[in-house]
C-alpha cells in the first residue's frame, strides 16, 4: 500500500512510471547527461527518455548505472537477507529481541501472516539471490527463541531481497550486518566532472521520504530551481488516517456483497470484482504477480493452490486472452510461487505442496495445457529427485 501510494502520488504530480523497463544506457552531450536509453522487457521496444538530470536510485544496481557513463568505484554493496512468512498471525504486535542487530531478531504481523527476519549476507549479484536451507533453519531457531513452539508452526513462503549498502571501510568487506545504514548522496559533477547525475544509496525504508527530499534538494541546487518542498507537510501517500489494519476488515467488507461478488481467494478474501477491476487498470499488459502485490492473491496458506486457476480463468473472460496466454500467466505465477516454497519444504508445508502438486498435475494436467511458451515447468515433479536436488533459488 505504501509503495503504490507513493507511485500514484507521483503520477498525480505528472510522473510517468515505466515498469518492466531496464535502463541500458545513458547518453551524454559533452560532460552533460542528455538522455536515458531503456528496453521494455515484455515487448523488446527500445525507448529514449530525453533529460538533463538523472537521479540514480537503483539500489544495489546503482553502481552498474553509474558505470554506464564512466563513473566507476560507486561502492554499493548488496546485503542479501531472507524472510519467512508463517501461515497465520502468531503475534498481533511486533516482537523484537532487545539486543544489538542480529539475524532473526524480529517477528512482525503482516495482514494474515507473521514474518520472521532477517539474515544479512553479502551478495555478489543482486540478480541472483539464494535462500540457503541453513539460513532457513537459523530463522526457525530464532523464532523459537522469540516464541516457544515456533518450530511447530507452519512456514508457508520464503523470499530474499538485497539492501543497497554503502561500502563501509570501518568493517570487513563482507560484513554487511555492521555496515552503516546511513544514506549517501554522491555528486558526480564534483567527483567525476559529469553534470546531471547524482547517486543516492544506503538508508532504510523508514527514511525513504527524507532520502527523496535530500536527493531532490540536491538536484534543485544543481539545476538552479527553487520549488518549495512539501514532504514534511503532506501525509504519507496512500495512508488512511486513523484506520489501522484489522485482520477482520476484509471479512466485514464481504458481508454486504457475499452473494453478489464471489470470493476467488479464500485465504485473503479477494473477490472477483477486486481482481477484475485491477486487471482492467493494467490495460492487458500484466502478470498475475503484478496483481498479487496489490491484492495478495496466492499469498495465503494454500500459496495459490486453490485460487490461481480461478484467476487464470478470469483473464480469459475479462481480458479476452486465449488459453495459451492464460496458461502462460498461470505457469509463470506458479513458478514464482515455487521459488519461495522449495527452501521450506518440511512438516505441514510438505502436505500442502503435495496437494497443490496433485491438483495441478493430476486434475488439471498443467504440463499438457496449450503451449505456454518459454516459462518452463510451473511446479517440478516432486517425485523427480534428480531435478529437486541442488536447485538454486533465484529471486
Amino acid at each position: 500500500q505504501m509503495v503504490w501510494g507513493a507511485a500514484h502520488s507521483a503520477e498525480d504530480y505528472g510522473a510517468q512510471i515505466l515498469t518492466y523497463h531496464e535502463v541500458t544506457g545513458i547518453e551524454l552531450d559533452g560532460d552533460q547527461v542528455s538522455a536515458v536509453k531503456a528496453t521494455a522487457l515484455k515487448t523488446g521496444e527500445q525507448i529514449t527518455i530525453n533529460t538533463k538530470f538523472v537521479l540514480n536510485a537503483a539500489g544495489p544496481w546503482a553502481g552498474k548505472i553509474a558505470e554506464m557513463v564512466g563513473c566507476h568505484d560507486v561502492d554499493v554493496v548488496a546485503g542479501r537477507g531472507i524472510m519467512i512468512a508463517m501461515n497465520h498471525r502468531l503475534v498481533n504486535t511486533v516482537v523484537n529481541r532487545c539486543i544489538y542487530p542480529t539475524d532473526g531478531d524480529i517477528l512482525v504481523p503482516v495482514h494474515t501472516v507473521s514474518i520472521i527476519g532477517t539474515t544479512d549476507v553479502k551478495a555478489d549479484d543482486p540478480e541472483r539471490l539464494s535462500i540457503p536451507r541453513n539460513e532457513v533453519q537459523q530463522m526457525l531457531d530464532s523464532g523459537e527463541a522469540l516464541i516457544p513452539g515456533f518450530r511447530t508452526q507452519r512456514a508457508c513462503h520464503a523470499w530474499a531481497g538485497a539492501r543497497p549498502l554503502v561500502k563501509d571501510k570501518r568493517v570487513a568487506a563482507g560484513d554487511t550486518r555492521h555496515m552503516s545504514r546511513g544514506m549517501s548522496i554522491l555528486d558526480h559533477a564534483e567527483r567525476d566532472g559529469l553534470k546531471g547525475l547524482i547517486t543516492i544509496s544506503g538508508g532504510k525504508l523508514t527514511t525513504y521520504r527524507l532520502m527523496a527530499k535530500n536527493a531532490v534538494d540536491e538536484m534543485e541546487r544543481q539545476t538552479g530551481n527553487t520549488h518549495p518542498c512539501r514532504t514534511a507537510d503532506e501525509a504519507v501517500p496512500g495512508s488512511k488516517s486513523g484506520k489501522n489494519y484489522l485482520i477482520t476488515h476484509r471479512l466485514g467488507e464481504r458481508e454486504h456483497d457475499r452473494l453478489d461478488d464471489p470470493v476467488i481467494c479464500e485465504c485473503e478474501l479477494m473477490t472477483k470484482s477486486m481482481f477484475v477491476d485491477l486487471m482492467k487498470d493494467e490495460k492487458g499488459d500484466f502478470q498475475i504477480d503484478d496483481l498479487r502485490r496489490q491484492l495478495r492473491i496466492g499469498m495465503g496458506p494454500c500459496q495459490g493452490g486453490f485460487c490461481s486457476m480461478r484467476a487464470a480463468g478470469l483473464t480469459t473472460s475479462c481480458q479476452a486472452l486465449d488459453a495459451k496466454d492464460a496458461t502462460r500467466l498461470l505457469r509463470l505465477f506458479l513458478k514464482n510461487r515455487w521459488i519461495g516454497l522449495w527452501p521450506i519444504l518440511f512438516g505441514n508445508q510438505v502436505n500442502q505442496t503435495a496437494l497443490d502438486n496433485w491438483i495441478f498435475h493430476g486434475l488439471f494436467d498443467i504440463d499438457h495445457l496449450p503451449d505456454p511458451g518459454d516459462t518452463g515447468p510451473a511446479i517440478p515433479d516432486l517425485s523427480d529427485t534428480d531435478a529437486m536436488e541442488g536447485r538454486e533459488t533465484v529471486k
